[in-house]
């Protein structure tokens, strides 16, 4: 009868694991460990890619058994503390007016400082939605690429509502090959814009990273002027109520 497998790797500072698991037993039936390639070409995601297959290999197991595998997460977050990442171009786009006055800044992105003299680099382009083409789109990718960018994120203002500019920057850079993704299917909440530098710690084993939202300024400007019209409007009833 055939077995069915389930595999699992995780991938530590040193070593990318995988472990082998009878589905229908839950019984371990294969190990496998190597160095984590931290100095390979694909980064760590080698490790992930050899230890899966020394451990199929190792313990005879099918290519065509296994029905399940997963990797644990520390594989990005080993990413971040090691500084194994690219150069990413953002690519910011918005309608006229305010809204891309505001937008053009908010989504010019500086590094981002990971510790240990490490950083993400970020280039940042700017496209308003009025000039999107195709043409103005490939020329724009061009130079994010001229300037050593490896990945792009293409970012709309308010795209939860409306992603297709982000979709176009999108399919353009897939047609050119280059990694990239939607800042709309990243979240689907408003206002995480400007990124503080994240704090990697680490204890008993256990890596943690938190990132810091800064808000926008002009998010402190609608709040003081909302605060003195609640003032002003306080004052005019403190007086009414005198007079009356």
């Amino acid at each position: 009868m055939k077995r069915f497998v389930r595999m699992g790797i995780d991938v530590g500072g040193t070593h990318a694991k995988a472990v082998a698991i009878d589905n229908a037993t839950h019984e371990i039936i294969g190990k496998s460990s190597v160095k984590t390639t931290h100095d390979h070409l694909n980064g760590v995601a080698a490790g992930v890619v050899q230890s899966f297959q020394n451990c199929l290999q190792e313990n005879q197991i099918s290519p065509d058994d296994v029905v399940f595998v997963a990797h644990s997460t520390t594989q990005a977050t080993n990413a971040l503390i090691e500084g194994d990442v690219a150069k990413v171009g953002v690519i910011g786009m918005s309608k006229g007016g305010l809204e891309g006055f505001l937008a053009k800044r908010q989504t010019r992105l500086n590094d981002i400082d990971l510790g240990n003299k490490k950083k993400i680099e970020i280039v940042n382009a700017f496209l308003p939605v009025k000039h999107l083409n195709v043409d103005r789109v490939a020329e724009t990718i061009s130079n994010l690429e001229k300037e050593k960018a490896e990945v792009l994120v293409s970012s709309m203002a308010f795209g939860v509502d409306n992603g297709e500019p982000e979709r176009v920057v999108y399919e353009a850079a897939s047609c050119k090959a280059i990694p990239t993704t939607m800042a709309s299917d990243i979240t689907k909440l408003y206002g995480l814009t400007d990124i503080g530098t994240p704090i990697v710690k680490q204890h008993n084993g256990i890596n943690e990273i938190t990132l810091y939202y800064d808000l926008p300024l002009f998010f402190y400007f609608i709040i003081g002027l909302t605060f003195i019209g609640w003032l002003i409007l306080f004052i005019m009833f403190i007086r009414s109520r005198i007079h009356s």
